[in-house]
């Protein structure tokens, strides 16, 4: 777990170690570092290389200025162009042109523009001129985070450069691990300029900072984290899960749930698809004989009993029955403290004031995790999807805090928030899980996700771990499949509860042996 700080933080350790270091000394180790970064890339380059740096007013453009003298002194090419160079950019086409021109496959481009000081909306001519670089050959090394990005949000001031790597300074940023940054990042590294003593001494002055803004998830977390089995544990050690969904239309959701549930190791894995006969569920367990099915949900709290975690949500429509089956398990869930995960229409009903809940003091008590996506965040906040995004970490935070729920707000970077004991107490800090890779970005996936959070759950772990768990695993398993395939099209829902199988069984650092990915067998069904 790596502690991520966000922008104010990161000013407070810099200050701190400016103050103790001899003047220039932070700027001339930046320098030396974004040097040896750029002579790295540089081989990866057709020669002859040329060095651009793009300089802002700021000690990112310090940095890039200090990394041109070392990468002249190396006998590299190089040229510095000031922030105000570019801004003259937007009234010369010929110039704007000529610049462009210059940005080919021999030029490696130094991004120190815009830093952690960057606090409002770009000029439209900036983020024209951004749009027009991106598409350029050249490689670009940003310093400390690429220009535009928010450093503490992950969202861009209208528009940020993409970069193909990043070397970040001092301490990690939460704005480089979640919202847009995925799409600018490219590689990151850190590097703490040897300040390492400083910024310990920084961080133990001062506990809320030393806390960070979140705490970043990686294989290497989950390895350790996920608690092992027992050498004589069986099925009903494992935990007894049910999925109540899949309303007509939707059936596969739950089934998928159920599928990603197994796959995250449920002893047993019950179905209740919505609306559907025993005719039918029956047809669900000879295309799925690992399954067992719930044909009448339970309708009282002694029905429940059997089960160890309870998932609502995939699938399950908005209809009458299904707004009278969520209201209905909900009391009785609540009743046995049953550990329970919403998603999707069990959040839209929660939202929409249709379905009466328990209040938020006693869902506070309860082992309940939400997994919304920024729409479902946007509705159950009474805000719009922009505002959301604009402060995913501060998003997902109020919701786990105004409902009183562990909160999984899903998208790059995804937020485990987990509720303080009341409103007004201080929460714990949120979770950033991996970015994983687009190749989750289908129908389905989010259903595997509140399937693989069920699982885990149900085997007895505490509802915000489980749901660090299995969001971690999830979006590893998004990225094993990217490494899998080679490009982010085509994977679908079906394949990714093997591959969060394998992730869960596999060791830190460790390659996936052969392909979890095969070719999609049509469902008879």
């Amino acid at each position: 777990m790596n502690t991520l700080f966000d922008a104010a933080q990161v000013r407070q350790v810099e200050t701190f170690c400016l103050a103790r270091v001899p003047g220039g000394s932070l700027i001339d180790r930046a320098g030396r570092a974004l040097a040896r970064r750029a002579e790295v890339l540089s081989l990866q380059m057709p020669a002859p290389v040329r060095m651009v740096a793009l300089t802002g007013p700021g000690h990112n453009g310090d940095d890039a200025r200090s990394a041109l003298q070392h990468l002249a002194s190396r006998g590299f090419a190089t040229a510095g162009i000031p922030l105000a160079s570019l801004l003259a950019l937007g009234d010369d086409e010929t110039g704007r042109a000529h610049f462009l021109a210059q940005l080919d496959e021999n030029c490696l481009l130094i991004d120190g523009l815009f830093g952690i000081g960057l606090n409002r909306p770009l000029a439209p001519a900036l983020c024209s001129l951004f749009a027009s670089i991106n598409q350029r050959p050249c490689r670009v090394l940003a310093v400390d985070l690429p220009s535009g990005l928010d450093a503490s949000s992950g969202g861009t001031w209208g528009a940020a450069l993409r970069a193909d790597q990043t070397l970040s300074f001092l301490l990690d940023k939460t704005g480089l691990h979640t919202g847009e940054a995925a799409a600018f990042v490219g590689q990151l590294q850190i590097d703490a300029l040897g300040c390492e003593d400083l910024i310990g001494q920084a961080l133990a002055q001062d506990p809320a900072l030393a806390r960070g803004r979140a705490q970043g998830l990686d294989e290497t977390w989950l390895a350790r984290h996920l608690p092992s089995r027992s050498a004589t544990a069986h099925k009903g050690t494992q935990g007894s899960v049910l999925v109540v969904g899949g309303n007509a239309g939707m059936r596969g959701a739950a089934v998928l749930a159920a599928l990603a549930a197994r796959a995250a190791g449920a002893g047993k894995t019950h179905v209740h698809l919505l609306g559907a006969d025993k005719v039918q569920h029956e047809a669900l367990t000879l295309h799925h004989p690992g399954l067992m099915t719930c044909p009448t949900w339970p309708q009282d709290p002694t029905a429940l009993k059997p089960y160890d975690a309870l998932l609502l949500g995939c699938g399950l429509g908005q209809d009458r029955a299904a707004t009278h089956a969520l209201e209905s398990l909900l009391s009785s869930a609540a009743r046995l403290a049953m550990p329970v995960v919403l998603d999707a229409d069990a959040l839209n009903l929660l939202a929409s004031g249709q379905v009466r809940s328990p209040g938020r003091d006693q869902m506070a008590r309860l082992p309940w995790v939400a997994t919304p996506h920024p729409l479902e965040a946007a509705r159950l906040l009474g805000s719009t999807v922009a505002a959301v995004q604009a402060d995913r970490l501060a998003a997902a935070q109020a919701l786990a805090r105004q409902w009183g729920l562990t909160v999984v707000l899903k998208g790059p970077g995804s937020v485990i928030a987990r509720p303080g004991p009341d409103a007004q107490a201080t929460p714990p800090p949120p979770a950033l899980a991996p970015v994983g890779s687009a190749t989750l970005a289908v129908g389905g996936s989010g259903d595997i996700l509140a399937g693989v959070i069920l699982g885990l759950l149900g085997q007895g772990l505490e509802a915000g771990h489980a749901a660090a768990l299995g969001t971690c695993a999830h979006a590893l398993a998004g990225a094993d499949a990217l490494g899998l395939l080679g490009k982010a099209q085509g994977l679908s829902p079906e394949e990714l509860p093997a591959l969060v199988r394998a992730r869960l069984n596999a060791a830190p650092g460790t390659p996936l042996a052969g392909s979890c990915v095969t070719a999609h067998q049509r469902d008879p069904a």
